[in-house]
């Protein structure tokens, strides 16, 4: 099995478990073109840093082909070239074997985990707030 494979495989088994309800959304692509930002390092596809002094005529943004990207339709995103050597983009990680991709994998599951704790911990504030404020109304 390839490491590119093997990375998809992992990805689903880390974010199937997350997906509680039909809101859960996450997408997977393969061999696709990203926009990368040279200064920053995000992955400016989906949106592009409406806040930035270049933004319009950029000359920091950069297509790079990625074997696998995953993106949650909000803010956690990767992307992933595998088997070349590292160039100067920012923003994407470059596995050549299988221990790197473990490695990443393991990154992966802790900042994913975190990542949707935190919405829930909001989601959980959010609910108690608003049964305050209905008692308080």
């Amino acid at each position: 099995m390839s490491l590119k494979q093997e990375c998809i495989d992992f990805i689903n088994l880390i974010t199937d478990p997350l997906k509680k309800d039909e809101y859960d959304l996450y997408e997977i692509e393969t061999d696709s073109i990203r926009d990368i930002c040279e200064l920053t390092g995000e992955d400016v596809t989906y949106g592009d840093c409406f806040d930035c002094k270049h933004y319009g005529n950029c000359p920091y943004k950069k297509h790079v082909k990625v074997d696998v990207s995953f993106w949650d339709y909000a803010d956690f995103q990767r992307n992933y070239i595998f088997a070349k050597k590292p160039s100067a983009s920012k923003g994407i990680c470059y596995i050549n074997n299988r221990k790197q991709l473990m490695a990443e994998m393991s990154q992966f599951r802790k900042e994913i985990e975190i990542y949707k704790d935190y919405y829930a911990d909001f989601g959980e504030k959010y609910s108690d707030f608003m049964e305050y404020a209905k008692e308080f109304a």
